[in-house]
């Protein structure tokens, strides 16, 4: 069974079977909070303070983010339902939160900000490489309510042993 510790910010997961607990909740985390309505926003994120004119891109993971709402909306909907979770560093965690503090629901995505490059060598063999965008700008899906204050975005960090899940950027609702 798979255990988790707070190590300062960050939440440990230990398991041998990449941390399906902590996100097999990836629904709402209390009952009732699927009103046949979902909160979609539009999010920014970026390493600098504003967007780059043109597409630009790092060779490194970013370690923060700034973040920003760009637009946000309310439409007739039910959150969509990870069939297998589990934790990888290509995804960003998501987790939202009520005005009271508490974690009301858990997610994950594909992480906007990475693209993949191959490239070959002299001898024509191939070589992958991470890149990530400096600014992306991407939609999220919530539960929605009058609760809802603010998401956290997570990056899982494999040590060799647990998932760190390490804060990248928080977006407030209100």
């Amino acid at each position: 069974m798979p255990s988790m510790t707070r190590s300062g910010r960050n939440l440990q997961v230990r398991s041998g079977a990449l941390a399906l607990a902590v996100l097999a909740a990836a629904g709402p985390l209390r009952a009732g909070l699927q009103s046949g309505a979902v909160r979609e926003v539009q999010v920014r994120m970026s390493i600098g303070a504003d967007a780059p004119e043109g597409p630009a891109f790092v060779h490194f993971q970013p370690e923060f983010a700034r973040t920003a709402v760009r637009t946000q909306r309310t439409v007739p909907g039910r959150l969509p339902r990870q069939r297998r979770p589990e934790l990888s560093e290509d995804l960003l965690v998501i987790a939202a939160f009520d005005v009271r503090g508490d974690e009301i629901y858990r997610t994950s995505l594909p992480d906007p900000r990475l693209l993949r490059a191959e490239t070959a060598d002299g001898s024509g063999r191939l070589a992958s490489t991470r890149i990530y965008r400096e600014s992306v700008d991407f939609w999220i899906t919530l539960p929605d309510g009058p609760d809802l204050d603010h998401v956290v975005f997570s990056h899982p960090e494999w040590t060799g042993t647990v998932f760190n899940l390490v804060p990248v950027g928080e977006i407030k609702l209100r």
